[in-house]
């Protein structure tokens, strides 16, 4: 199914990474596979905000991160999904454990 999924030391599902065999989509738009700078584009269609990193880009309050082996090429595809709970790890952070509500958009990625 093109998916890889990691869990943390308690047995938590924590990460899932998604290939493009996983055709993996959000409202719609395609989002590996692909040229980067498509996705981006439909991305900002669709009202759909994301940030820009060393790997690709990160959708803004969803938890989706794209990855591209050049994110400063924008004509290469997108060859991975990231997808990351929205529980805050105690580990990392020092603070308590809290659940972020989801946008009132949400969509199923699956």
């Amino acid at each position: 199914m093109g998916l890889m999924l990691h869990f943390d030391k308690s047995d938590r599902l924590d990460f899932i990474e998604a290939t493009v065999a996983s055709e993996l989509s959000f409202s719609g738009i395609q989002l590996s596979g692909r040229p980067f700078g498509e996705v981006l584009d439909e991305l900002r269609l669709n009202s759909i905000e994301f940030s820009l990193d060393g790997s690709g880009c990160v959708l803004t309050g969803y938890g989706i991160e794209l990855y591209t082996p050049a994110p400063d090429e924008l004509d290469i595809d997108v060859e991975g999904v990231a997808l990351r709970g929205p529980v805050e790890s105690l580990e990392s952070s020092g603070a308590s454990e809290t659940m972020v509500d989801p946008p009132a958009n949400e969509d199923t990625l699956f």
